[in-house]
C-alpha cells in the first residue's frame, strides 16, 4: 500500500477551511489551477457531504487521472473535522482513497491530506505497487501534487483577492 500525507497550517478558523473543502464543486480548479481540469458532483450537489458522489479530472505528473469517488464519511466534533473519500470502480480495485483531517488551535487550522492506493496482496504487493508507480502516477508526482494543493488552498483562504488574479491569468492561458 502506498501511503502519502501532507500537512499545512492555515491562518483561518476551522469553519472556513471546512466550508472551502466541502464546497469543492465551486473551488476545485482554483484549488490547483495548473493541474485540476474538471470536477462535477454527480448528484448536482453544491456541497459535499457523506454519501455524495463526484467525478474529478486532474493531472498528476504526466498522468491524467479521471475518477469517480464517494464521500464515505464526514464528521465534525469538538476536536475538529474529518472527511473520508473512496474511489469508485475501476480505481476502487487499486484501493484509491483519502482523508482530510482539520484541527484548529488559536485561530490556526492544521489540515492533513492523506492519500493511499495500491494492493495489500502478500507476495505480490511490492510488484503490483511498482507497476502502479511506473505506469500511472508515481509517488513523487502524487506527493508534489498534494503539497501544491496545500499551498494553493492556504493562499486561497488567507489571500483570496491575490489568488483570484492568479486564477484569472491562469485561465486566460487556456
Amino acid at each position: 500500500m502506498i501511503y502519502l500525507e501532507n500537512k499545512i497550517k492555515i491562518r483561518a478558523p476551522l469553519e472556513e477551511v471546512v466550508d472551502w473543502l466541502s464546497n469543492l464543486p465551486q473551488h476545485y480548479q482554483a484549488w490547483h489551477p495548473k493541474d485540476h481540469i474538471g470536477f462535477k458532483a454527480l448528484k448536482n450537489e453544491q456541497e459535499l457531504k457523506e454519501g455524495s458522489i463526484a467525478e474529478a479530472v486532474e493531472r498528476i505528473g504526466k498522468f491524467t487521472l479521471s475518477f469517480k469517488f464517494r464521500v464515505a464519511g464526514a464528521e465534525s466534533d469538538k476536536m475538529g473535522w474529518r472527511m473520508n473519500w473512496q474511489a469508485i470502480f475501476p480505481y476502487s480495485l487499486m484501493n484509491l482513497r483519502g482523508n482530510f483531517i482539520a484541527k484548529e488551535q488559536n485561530g490556526i487550522t492544521e489540515l492533513t491530506a492523506i492519500a493511499s492506493y495500491g494492493w495489500q496482496i502478500m507476495l505480490f504487493e511490492r510488484l503490483l505497487n511498482w507497476i502502479i508507480d511506473l505506469l500511472f502516477a508515481n509517488r513523487e508526482a502524487v506527493a508534489k501534487h498534494m503539497r501544491e494543493e496545500g499551498e494553493y488552498l492556504k493562499a486561497a483562504i488567507e489571500s483570496p483577492d491575490k489568488m483570484k488574479s492568479k486564477w484569472e491569468i491562469s485561465a486566460a492561458k487556456f
